[in-house]
This record gives structure tokens, C-alpha cells and sequence, in this order.
């Protein structure tokens, strides 16, 4: 870890004059493999002995320097190798896309973190990620970034610092690219969704035509999918973990600025933000019919229309409606 490594001088490559002797690298080789033997085995090491990406080539560096950049990384610069730790977690989040990509560079590293990964229970891996035909969605190709990449950036965003935990109110403040970096995910998304089935008193009606959890793609102009409505809606009405009725009357309905970007738009249409999702309106009509029949708590104070075909859905729909009058 002391030996200079060439990357900041070219001409000053300790490293790689250690790495230059084949049974230096040969005996370095044989050492990471034990390491990658066996059920409890500390890394994943699918790299033949005698396969030529370990060493450095015209290309650039191989695997055994590819992975010393990496573990400088993640046990920072000065360790005790006789007793080795992990940077802290709240570090490996603020890790620049620089160092990510050093750490992504060696093969080693990627995937023991993808098995890591795949051993954490609170995370959903979908049927698109799984078995050995589809392992190498995982890793970026030269045209397209992997899900380990993807991954890692959707942590940064949402995991409370020093915690594997999902921090909520970060969730609450994710702006449009922040959405984005997150549906891009499909551990996510996947996640997200078993989360919410979970959810006790939530409706989700996936069998409805309009219903779809992810972005469509229509002549070039994206619909949004209901996970994107979700994750756009939720910060209007959540609070403390929990949905405040009381923050409806704070909503705004498009007609002043209310987001404070100095343009009234369709941002400032708050109301039509929140209904856009099917499941929040779902849930919410689901609410008032148990509050307005007899017994509820509305039973005789407000009456709901008898036509079962009103729509509530939309910018036009009943429950926008709804919510503007109450206001």
C-alpha cells in the first residue's frame, strides 16, 4: 500500500516493478484464489489462474493493480493489514464517481459486492437479475452501465448517513433527477414495490388497464408510471412517516407559485401531482367510502356519488375536485 502505483507518475510505479516479477504476481494470483475458495469464501475470484487479465497489457492495468487501487479505497490509505477495516459506510456513500469507478474497474471487488448484495434481506432482487444468464446485467459493458453501478448511486440518495437503513426524509426531498437515478435501479424498484405491498390499507389495483409501475414511452414523450407518481406525490401528503390529511389545504392547485422557482406551472399544481397516482387516490376513495357509510365517522355528513363509473383519477377527475372545495 506504501508503493507508488504510477497512476499520479507513470515513470514512478513501484507497483508495478514488484508486479513485473512472475513470481511475485504468480505466488499474489494463488493467494487471492484460496481467498475465493470455498462456501464462506471472503472474496469472489472466478478469474483461471493463467488468465492473461491479470496482468497489466497494452489495455491497462490488470486485476492484481486493479484490485490494490480498489482496497486503497475501501481500507483507506494507511491500513493495518494485520487488521483490516472497511472505510465506514457513511464514507463509501460520499465515494466521488471517480473512486467508484476505480472500484468498479476490478472484477474481484464487483462481484464480491454483487454477492454482498445479494445476501442483504431487505433488498428485492427481480426475476431480470436473476440466475447465471442474466449475471452480467450487473456490470457495466462499454455502451451501458451495469446495476451495481446503478446501485450504488440509488444508496448515496437514500440511505441515512452511517446506516443501511433507508432514510425517509430523504425520500422526501428527492427532486426529478434524484427520481430518476432511482428508477433506473431495478433492485429499487423492485424493492419498492415489495415494500409497498406490505403497506397494510393500501390499494393497488394492478389489474386496471391504466395502471403501470414504470415510465412508458409514447412517440418519444414519456408517461409517467405510478412508481414515479408515488415518489413524486408522497412528499405532499407524508409527514413524520405517516399521511397527514391536514397538508391538503397547504397544496397548491396551479395557479400561484407555490414550489418558489418564480414561474407558475405545472410544477405549482400540486393536487394534480397527488392524484396522478392511482394507488394515493385509490386508497383515499377506499378511505371515504369506510368513513361515509353507516358507522364512519362522515356517516350522513358527506355523501358520495351513487354512480359507480365517476371517474376520481386525473387532473379532471372527483377527488381533485374534492380536495380543491375542501381547501
Amino acid at each position: 500500500f506504501e508503493l507508488s502505483d504510477g497512476r499520479t507518475d507513470p515513470d514512478d510505479d513501484e507497483l508495478g516493478t514488484v508486479l513485473s516479477s512472475i513470481i511475485i504476481s504468480d505466488t499474489i494470483i494463488n493467494k487471492l484464489i484460496e481467498l475465493g475458495e470455498g462456501e464462506d469464501a471472503v472474496l469472489v475470484v472466478d478469474l483461471p489462474a493463467n488468465d492473461p487479465r491479470w496482468y497489466d497489457s497494452d489495455d491497462g492495468p490488470g486485476e492484481i493493480k486493479r484490485l490494490v487501487f480498489g482496497a486503497k479505497i475501501l481500507l483507506g490509505e494507511d491500513p493495518d493489514l494485520n487488521n483490516p477495516e472497511i472505510i465506514s459506510q457513511e464514507d463509501l456513500l460520499r465515494l466521488g464517481e471517480d473512486d467508484i469507478d476505480t472500484l468498479l474497474d476490478s472484477l474481484i471487488l464487483s462481484r464480491t459486492m454483487v454477492k454482498e448484495i445479494k445476501n442483504v434481506d431487505s433488498l428485492v432482487i427481480p426475476d431480470e437479475l436473476q440466475g447465471p444468464e442474466n449475471e452480467h446485467l450487473w456490470y457495466d459493458t462499454e455502451t451501458e452501465e451495469g446495476e451495481l453501478r446503478k446501485l450504488i448511486r440509488v444508496a448515496k440518495l437514500m440511505l441515512a448517513d452511517g446506516s443501511s437503513e433507508i432514510d425517509t426524509d430523504k425520500i422526501l426531498n428527492l427532486n426529478d433527477d434524484d427520481i430518476d437515478v432511482i428508477l433506473e435501479s431495478l433492485v429499487m424498484k423492485a424493492t419498492i414495490k415489495s415494500e409497498l405491498y406490505n403497506v397494510e390499507g393500501l390499494v393497488i389495483n394492478e389489474t386496471h388497464p391504466d395502471f403501470y409501475w414504470d415510465d412508458r414511452d409514447e412517440g418519444g414523450v414519456r408517461i409517467d408510471g405510478e412508481l414515479r407518481k408515488l415518489l413524486k406525490a408522497a412528499p405532499l401528503i407524508i409527514e413524520n412517516e405517516e399521511a397527514d390529511i391536514d397538508k391538503l389545504l397547504d397544496l397548491g392547485d396551479g395557479t400561484t407559485d407555490v414550489n418558489g422557482d418564480g414561474v407558475v406551472d405545472e410544477k405549482d399544481d400540486q393536487i394534480a401531482i397527488l392524484v396522478a397516482s392511482r394507488i394515493i387516490v385509490d386508497t383515499a376513495v377506499r378511505e371515504l367510502k369506510t368513513m361515509t357509510a353507516e358507522g364512519g365517522s362522515l356517516y350522513e355528513v358527506l355523501y358520495l356519488p351513487v354512480d359507480a363509473e365517476v371517474e376520481y383519477h386525473g387532473p379532471d377527475g372527483e377527488m381533485r375536485k374534492f380536495i380543491i372545495a375542501i381547501k
